[in-house]
């Protein structure tokens, strides 16, 4: 691998790593589109200008990632170096092109004569904030943004109500054949009676959508698996979309936009229990709110000798009381 200065012909490359800024999920007051176009710009620009960018390749001259570096001024005063981009792309991820990238920032910094060399990270790309820090990256001033409405709009109009989160409802979870024998053949009636009851009463409704990296998994993007099963009906307030546990560490981030609608209750539904729905209610727990597990509007299914219904009655006796409360769908939906 070696590390050189960019030239107009990288534009292509560079530009077409683009939308990784925004793949990792962004809070829900940002809009992709724009935070992807301004990051285009920039770098179009410094393109053409001749700006610090330096380019990752291999032997054989193939681009693998790219850094935009220049000087900022520093709040103790004088300047110090900024590491503006850094991207890697997919294929070349985990060959530590990211940390030859930085080293080579790193050398540049030095060669201003600049005592530091600093770098921004979303606060929803965890991935990027745990990999600056493993190379000695320290936090410095933390930016914090609150939305401000437009006179005559209400974007606290969920305050006070909770939030049903219906958890990777999709139809891939019916291929028997790939997942085994399935418990509580009435999960799907009452995650269809807890978005009713959601909506007459005002309720907001998040769908969270499960895209499986997995190879020849049925949740993955593009197949017919990943959509939501018929029951999930109509349009959600919220989707978020993920491809590990928690439905917090999906994208959009789902935190920054409950706070910011002033919802602090969770009622958690789907599939599976024991997985992306026990996650998702820990995690929602751990993060100070009020959290029902509505049990009996979840399936998941048998793991070895162990059965479907066993899981699912343990998670209730893992969470109940610790982290959530665990309710019936007769509870929630009521009469509704």
């Amino acid at each position: 691998m070696r590390i050189r200065p960019a030239t107009p012909a990288d534009a292509a490359f560079v530009l077409g790593l683009v939308p990784d800024f925004s793949a990792f999920g962004l809070p829900p007051w940002r809009e992709e589109a724009a935070f992807n176009g301004v990051i285009e710009d920039a770098l179009r620009q410094a393109l053409q200008d001749g700006a610090t960018v330096l380019i990752a390749e291999d032997a054989g001259g193939t681009p693998l990632g790219f850094a935009h570096l220049h000087p900022v001024p520093d709040l103790t005063g004088g300047m110090r170096g900024h590491v503006s981009d850094l991207a890697v792309s997919q294929a070349a991820r985990g060959h530590g092109v990211g940390r030859a990238l930085l080293e080579a920032a790193e050398a540049w910094a030095a060669e201003q004569g600049f005592s530091r060399l600093g770098l921004t990270a979303m606060a929803t790309n965890a991935g990027a904030r745990r990999f600056y820090a493993r190379l000695g990256y320290g936090e410095d001033t933390v930016g914090l943004i609150k939305p401000i409405a437009a006179p005559g709009t209400d974007r606290r109009r969920f305050a006070g109500r909770r939030a049903l989160l219906v958890v990777d409802v999709q139809q891939g979870f019916d291929a028997a054949a790939y997942w085994g024998p399935r418990d509580n053949p009435d999960c799907e009636a009452n995650v269809e009676r807890l978005i009713a009851a959601a909506r007459a009463r005002g309720d907001a409704l998040v769908f969270v959508r499960h895209d499986s990296e997995e190879p020849g998994s049925p949740l993955r993007p593009g197949q017919p698996g990943n959509a939501f099963k018929p029951c999930v009906t109509g349009e959600p307030d919220l989707l978020v979309v993920k491809d590990v546990n928690a439905s917090f560490l999906g994208r959009p981030a789902l935190a920054p936009w409950l706070d910011a609608h002033g919802i602090r209750g969770i009622d958690i539904c789907g599939i599976t229990t024991n997985h992306c729905c026990e996650t998702t209610a820990r995690l929602g727990g751990n993060l100070g709110y009020d959290v029902r597990f509505v049990l009996d509007a979840t399936h998941t299914f048998d793991r070895g000798d162990v059965r479907a219904a066993d899981l699912r009655r343990l998670t209730g006796v893992n969470l109940d009381g610790e982290f959530a409360r665990v309710v019936t769908t007769d509870e929630v939906a009521g009469s509704v």
